[in-house]
């Protein structure tokens, strides 16, 4: 019989994590926020919205996820079913804004989370065919950033019975300070949260973290560019001089020099040059192989993030002549998962807190 291996391994990396998680939980202040790119650049939304590409390959995703109509769904055929499907449809018919509110809601999939915060009106009308009533009804979602929510753990209770809860908070300008979100007020918010995970401390995992790191990058990627595109356009000028040619201030070397590159700084402005014959110059053109270096690294970063916040390259028109009508299809239908899962995500949100409000506030009117 073969003998069992020894247990070679001892890891114990998993309790920097469950410390970590531990002393998180125990802050006196509130949960840190969780996304990396978010702690080494505050304005990091705004700086990727002013990227061309990535500007357009976040509203692709958003549009494809926001941009369907939602349909109000009977749960079932039973007649009760039903005629609520039609009240909820009716009543969200005076909501404003409702297309630019799902695409607000939606940018929880880079941001991780997103909010919305539910202004409501009493009319007099008739929801589904039903008798008329005052009813409070959604007349718009007002975009709250998720900056402006903050979670903190509070404690209570001892020893074993010591329990948990998250308050949530948001900044009130009228007090200039942190306001708590009570449940009846939470409860009127519609938010989501995108990648939750226990880690993510209920702050959930959002695609501009990816996304971060690669724009980074594309911006010295650019710069380096800018700065060789003279050299690149206009060459390297090389002027040949006789050092030891006397000056009127007996300073040979360095007034020849400074004259030079004066001259030359000239020329590029004229596009022209005089000078003594019995100095040389040189115009050298650069080999083009610097500029093919930033534009291939260009091409690269691009399609990377553009596949990242769209999850394909091909359909978005990306990925220059590369590729072929099969492989765009495959990662059309790629792109078209993510949309549905993440519409789903949506959904559910609005599901939850939309007309789950409708229905706590009407709850007196739907009983007649």
């Amino acid at each position: 019989m073969g003998s069992t291996a020894p247990i070679q391994y001892r890891n114990s990396r998993f309790l920097e994590y469950v410390y970590a998680l531990d002393a998180a939980y125990r802050t006196p202040t509130w949960l840190p926020d969780q996304s990396f790119a978010q702690e080494q650049d505050g304005n990091v939304w705004e700086k990727l919205r002013r990227d061309p590409v990535i500007t357009n390959a976040i509203e692709s995703r958003l549009l494809g996820i926001a941009g369907k109509a939602p349909l109000i769904i009977a749960a079932s055929k039973e007649p009760a079913d039903q005629k609520a499907a039609a009240i909820v449809s009716d009543g969200l018919l005076h909501l404003d804004g409702f297309a630019s509110a799902r695409r607000n809601i939606a940018t929880a999939v880079f941001r991780a989370r997103s909010y919305g915060y539910i202004r409501w009106r009493r009319i007099k009308l008739s929801l589904g065919g039903g008798p008329t009533l005052a009813w409070l009804v959604p007349v718009g979602i007002e975009d709250v950033d998720p900056r402006n929510v903050i979670f903190v753990p509070q404690w209570s209770g001892e020893g074993e019975r010591r329990e948990l809860s998250i308050e949530a908070r948001m900044w009130s300008k009228h007090r200039h300070a942190w306001a708590t979100i009570n449940d009846d007020l939470w409860q009127n918010f519609v938010h989501m949260t995108y990648g939750e995970e226990e880690g993510r401390l209920g702050m959930g995992r959002g695609l501009q973290d990816s996304l971060y790191f690669y724009h980074y990058a594309k911006g010295i990627v650019l710069r380096e560019g800018l700065q060789g595109l003279e050299r690149w356009a206009q060459g390297v000028v090389a002027a040949k001089i006789d050092g030891l040619r006397k000056t009127d201030d007996q300073n040979a070397n360095s007034t020849q020099t400074t004259n030079w590159l004066n001259a030359i700084a000239d020329m590029r402005g004229r596009h022209s040059l005089v000078f003594d014959k019995n100095d040389e110059v040189e115009v050298y053109e650069s080999s083009g192989t610097g500029h093919q270096m930033v534009s291939a690294m260009l091409s690269y970063l691009d399609d990377s993030l553009t596949r990242c916040a769209t999850g394909a390259l091909l359909p978005s028109g990306g990925g220059g002549a590369a590729g072929s009508a099969a492989r765009a299809r495959v990662e059309e239908g790629s792109a078209d998962t993510l949309i549905q899962f993440d519409r789903a995500i949506l959904d559910e949100a609005f599901s939850r807190d939309l007309i789950g409000q409708f229905w706590r506030l009407n709850h007196p009117l739907l009983a007649v």
